[in-house]
């Protein structure tokens, strides 16, 4: 089964309900196959604020035998499956998987019940959430682990979220090519400022001024004076 979830992807609060069922009587579990019947599947995705938020069940019953005595039984098996986050637009996988790491999601539905690749898993089976960088059905990936745990703590699988190293490439070049038009765009800016403001102090100082002695009274008597003591000045000038 496909989720196709391109009418709530930019829906605030829009939700789509889901349930299939997965038939895995066919996986080998350490020589045997206890999941004769098919696990059912049913849950819902939720926008809350433009992050997609996955929760529901996968139930099925197990058939096992006695590990003291032999004697077989019927184990029912209840994966809870939520406190799975993902924003969409930046991830390429999404996993959900079991404490076997057997795949119970997967993208690409032809890889549901197949053993997850990586090898990376082993700290998110302790409970531990974290990253990690590793090779993947997808190539070489980005990863988020979350584990899924019942209330008392107990590990019952993990989530997981991806980006290929080259969504990653991809993303880092828009962001590099965004931050460059912005660098342009304030280095123009500043030449116009600057542009602006050499005009603006250019006509300032190049600006004609007039200027004019002082022709206050005690201002020309102290020059009558002046020139009536020194010997310098000519007796025929009166007046500047």
């Amino acid at each position: 089964m496909r989720l196709d979830l391109r009418d709530i992807i930019h829906v605030p609060d829009a939700r789509k309900t889901f349930r299939f069922q997965l038939d895995l009587s066919g996986q080998d579990f350490y020589g045997s196959k206890p999941i004769v019947r098919p696990v059912d599947i049913q849950g819902s995705v939720t926008n809350h604020a433009g992050a997609l938020v996955l929760e529901g069940t996968a139930r099925s019953v197990l058939e096992l035998a006695c590990d003291r005595c032999g004697k077989p039984f019927s184990l029912e098996k209840l994966v809870v499956l939520d406190s799975l986050v993902a924003q969409t637009q930046d991830l390429d996988i999404v996993t959900i998987a079991d404490t076997d790491s057997i795949r119970l999601y997967h993208v690409v539905h032809e890889r549901i019940g197949l053993h997850f690749v990586g090898d990376d898993q082993g700290r998110v089976l302790k409970g531990e959430a974290y990253f990690s960088d590793a090779v993947g059905t997808m190539g070489l990936q980005r990863r988020f682990f979350h584990p899924v745990q019942e209330e008392d703590g107990t590990v019952i699988g993990f989530v997981i979220a991806s980006a290929t190293m080259d969504s990653i490439r991809e993303l880092r070049s828009s962001i590099t090519q965004m931050y460059a038009k912005l660098a342009a765009v304030l280095l123009l800016a500043a030449l116009l400022l600057s542009w602006s403001m050499t005009l603006f102090l250019q006509k300032m100082l190049l600006a004609p001024r007039s200027w004019s002695a002082p022709t206050s009274p005690s201002t020309k008597c102290s020059i009558t004076s002046a020139r009536a003591s020194s010997p310098w000045i000519p007796r025929g000038i009166s007046n500047w």
